[in-house]
């Protein structure tokens, strides 16, 4: 699972419908458990849309669990589903007025996306863990990120094992000690890593 891909999917379905791409991509991996659901693979449903009487049957996907009731829609394309799903239903329209992603995630929360009480909570705690891996809204990207000390130790043993075999020069190293690293420096190294299992890449 190509997570940078679906990344940048994300931020085309944000700017048709308004909301934050880190929201959105929150919302697909916990609805989708990391694109590896069933409801996924075989729907091509990203986000747990339910279809409704009125709709064609021919979107008409597989059953929803029992305790919910009702099926899937199911979709010839997961995004282009999500974003007519959003646009179409009158339901979510104050979402893109909240101005923080927080806020936008209590509003899906308390529009009733979801049955799960936990639902907005489950989707902040997926936020912050992104964040954590450098996928933020554009006006952070380029600043030193605002980890939590166990956030930035666990980057430093992670990285460092990528530092211990000579895959990664000690100016990241440091610049992870001096809590200096930004969202982008860790895309880019997150990719550049990623890419060295197959291609022998030093960075």
């Amino acid at each position: 699972m190509d997570l940078n891909y679906w990344w940048r999917k994300a931020k085309e379905a944000s700017e048709q419908v308004g909301w934050f791409p880190t929201v959105i991509l929150a919302q697909w991996q916990l609805e989708t458990g990391h694109f590896t659901s069933s409801n996924f693979v075989n729907n091509n449903n990203i986000a747990g849309q339910t279809w409704q009487s009125y709709m064609p049957e021919s979107i008409r996907g597989t059953a929803r669990p029992k305790a919910e009731g009702g099926s899937y829609i199911r979709y010839d394309d997961p995004v282009i589903g999500y974003v007519d799903f959003i646009q179409k239903n009158g339901r979510y329209a104050n979402v893109k007025l909240q101005e923080t992603e927080e806020g936008q995630i209590r509003e899906i929360a308390a529009r009733g996306w979801a049955v799960d009480p936990k639902y907005a909570e489950k989707l902040i705690d997926r936020l912050n863990d992104n964040k954590a891996a450098g996928y933020v809204l554009e006006e952070e990207e380029d600043v030193p990120m605002k980890l939590e000390e166990w956030q930035w130790d666990m980057l430093y043993q992670v990285m460092g094992k990528a530092y211990n075999v000579d895959q990664l020069d000690w100016d990241w190293m440091q610049k992870i000690k001096d809590r200096t690293l930004t969202a982008t420096e860790l895309a880019f190294l997150n990719t550049v890593l990623d890419a060295r299992i197959d291609r022998k890449i030093e960075v």
